[in-house]
């Protein structure tokens, strides 16, 4: 038996159930989508998501934003934001509005 749209419902049941935000579904969607049976706790682990707290992820900038410095040639504020969003955003992803963790992490590393 293949896909069945019911999969998709059963996918946003599992997100709300875990307290988790939609756009995590879309790393989960190949998955689901290959699979009669999906394990949504197994593919939301196989996406490489783990949950982390808004603090968390503040102390994490900070040490990313240091990273950044060291390896990066002129500096640029928005080329660091960016680094630093693609390095954490498969922890804030589920937890945290994404546009939230921008604003943050903007934030912090124009105060460094």
């Amino acid at each position: 038996m293949g896909f069945r749209y019911e999969r998709l419902y059963d996918l946003f049941a599992f997100l709300k159930r875990e307290e988790l935000l939609p756009p995590v579904a879309r790393l989960m969607l190949p998955g689901v989508v290959s699979s009669a049976e999906p394990d949504f706790n197994k593919l939301l682990e196989a996406t490489g998501y783990s949950k982390a707290s808004m603090a968390e992820i503040r102390a994490e900038v900070k040490e990313l934003g240091k990273k950044f410095a060291e390896i990066s040639y002129n500096g640029n504020i928005a080329a660091s934001v960016n680094w630093v969003m693609g390095q954490i955003y498969k922890k804030a992803i589920g937890t945290v509005r994404l546009a939230e963790v921008r604003k943050e992490v903007s934030e912090i590393l124009e105060v460094r």
